[in-house]
């Protein structure tokens, strides 16, 4: 009797583990006009600062001046910039995050984390290349004649962002680099050059880095563990590079996004 009973239990707790993994995969409202999308059902809105669950093949979708944050269940987290439609294919955690996005417009911030010494697998697929990232941040903007991808931060210097177009090219990025591509005649062709302030410009609304003096300042501080929680992502070297290089601080979106964390921690 006291067997079957134990059993019964866990049979009852089972769904509530697996709903408590799975709510960890979530969508949440950030600024404006912010909806998800299961299957070939239709749109459905996310109210304001409030958060869904998302399964596995859900879109998650934009309007103007609007932001969404996509959070995985190892803290990394997928920012959703505007008019943007961005579908998670899935997300699979063994002793390595293994994850899959299709970008099919606009713009979005990777944070590839590795917690406690975890590896991560992320891809992100576009029209025109395939992103792999292994633990970093960046960003990707598509449009329907150009891909761009820049890089702000590695964990691994050994293990950089690699963008492999549909025509077999293949292009490394490290930290304060940028590949710049564009449809010529039906493929994709581009460059790897130094960021710039033209580069980071697209992308400013995704908080910081807006320029690449400030990129520079962060990611020299990440690679000297200035990053720390206790400052809510930026160690005081951070901040006194940042203040150093502009006089003041630029305003940021309202509401902001939040504040850049190192993936290695």
């Amino acid at each position: 009797m006291k067997i079957a009973l134990f059993f019964l239990s866990i049979a009852t707790l089972l769904p509530i583990f697996a709903f408590a993994d799975v709510a960890n995969k979530s969508l949440q409202n950030a600024k404006g006009q912010v909806a998800y999308q299961h299957g070939s059902g239709g749109q459905r809105a996310v109210a304001l600062n409030s958060t869904v669950v998302l399964a596995d093949r859900d879109y998650a979708i934009t309007g103007a001046q609007s932001r969404g944050m996509v959070s995985l269940p190892d803290s990394s987290v997928v920012t959703v910039g505007s008019d943007t439609k961005v579908q998670m294919l899935f997300f699979n955690r063994t002793d390595i995050a293994h994850a899959k996005f299709v970008l099919y417009n606009g713009i979005t911030r990777f944070e590839v984390r590795h917690p406690q010494g975890a590896k991560a697998n992320y891809t992100f697929v576009t029209p025109t290349a395939s992103i792999a990232v292994r633990g970093t941040q960046g960003d990707i903007g598509v449009t329907a004649d150009s891909l761009q991808v820049n890089v702000y931060e590695l964990c691994d210097a050994s293990s950089p962002v690699e963008v492999l177009t549909k025509s077999g090219q293949q292009y490394t990025l490290k930290v304060g680099q940028s590949f710049v591509g564009q449809i010529v005649g039906g493929v994709l062709q581009g460059q790897v050059q130094s960021l710039t302030d033209q580069l980071i410009a697209p992308f400013e609304d995704m908080g910081i880095p807006t320029s690449a003096q400030q990129a520079k300042a962060v990611a020299e501080s990440y690679a000297a563990g200035a990053v720390n929680s206790v400052t809510g992502g930026y160690g005081s070297e951070v901040v006194g590079a940042v203040g150093g290089l502009f006089g003041k601080k630029k305003a940021q979106p309202s509401p902001a996004p939040s504040p850049a964390t190192t993936t290695c921690s």
